[in-house]
């Protein structure tokens, strides 16, 4: 049987969940992918294990893009007003936004750039 990433992923968080501590299960799995000839999967199976995470603790990931350098605090509290929850955040810059931000969740975008409202003013002009 192939194992995949996010199975490898839901059997590590399962193994450290209740734990205190997680340094011993974290070389057993890692040993063992090393040895399987799976390490290769690591970032892979990562990037599921924090899915997972901020799934069981009501946690949404939220990519802030803006056209000037902010502070995470002042990204994470303008995010958090908007969607009304618990928020890790990543930044990005995009220099073409001229100002304001964009909101990005695995589902959904908010475009709050001034570039946007000047494009919607544009449409509701012509």
């Amino acid at each position: 049987m192939n194992t995949t990433s996010k199975q490898y992923a839901l059997a590590w968080y399962e193994l450290t969940k209740d734990k205190d501590s997680h340094a011993d299960i974290n070389k057993k799995v890692l040993t063992h992918l090393h040895a399987s000839g799976k390490l290769t999967k690591l970032p892979e199976i990562m990037r599921h294990l924090e899915k997972i995470e901020h799934q069981k603790r009501g946690l949404e990931h939220v990519i802030v893009t803006t056209a000037h350098e902010i502070s995470d605090s002042e990204a994470k509290k303008l995010a958090k007003d908007i969607l009304k929850q618990d928020i890790t955040i990543s930044k990005k810059l995009n220099p073409e936004l001229i100002g304001g931000m964009q909101i990005e969740t695995r589902n959904k975008r908010w475009d709050l750039s001034i570039r946007n409202s000047l494009n919607q003013l544009q449409k509701q002009l012509i």
